[in-house]
């Protein structure tokens, strides 16, 4: 959604965001924060992350779980 939204007005628009997220012992994500971006839009990041921040997981057992995933785009 973030990256075909912005694509449409910057056509060549690539690069890759790595982002952590907590996991929550009820499937939410309490945290998301960047700790990467090669991609050239201001807009994607704040994008990604609230996206993210909607996330509904099946509850990890054992407590909060922390994920890094990185998002290419091109």
């Amino acid at each position: 959604y973030c990256f075909v939204r912005e694509a449409t007005q910057q056509p060549n628009l690539s690069g890759k965001i790595t982002v952590t997220f907590v996991i929550t012992e009820k499937g939410s994500v309490s945290q998301a924060e960047s700790k990467l971006s090669t991609v050239s839009s201001s807009s994607i990041e704040p994008c990604v992350l609230s996206r993210i921040k909607r996330f509904q997981f099946q509850a990890p057992s054992g407590g909060n779980v922390e994920v890094s995933n990185t998002f290419s785009y091109n």
